[in-house]
């Protein structure tokens, strides 16, 4: 499940779909900041 959210957000671009994936995917990571330091 991370490894695909991880996915959308190096790869944005393609079917509209993982756009919005992408956009829903960053408003968490805004909310859980502390779990995006981990991945990176």
């Amino acid at each position: 499940m991370l490894t695909n959210i991880i996915f959308f957000i190096k790869y944005p671009k393609g079917t509209g779909n993982a756009k919005l994936v992408f956009s829903l995917t960053f408003s968490v990571i805004q909310k859980e900041r502390d779990c995006v330091i981990l991945f990176y």
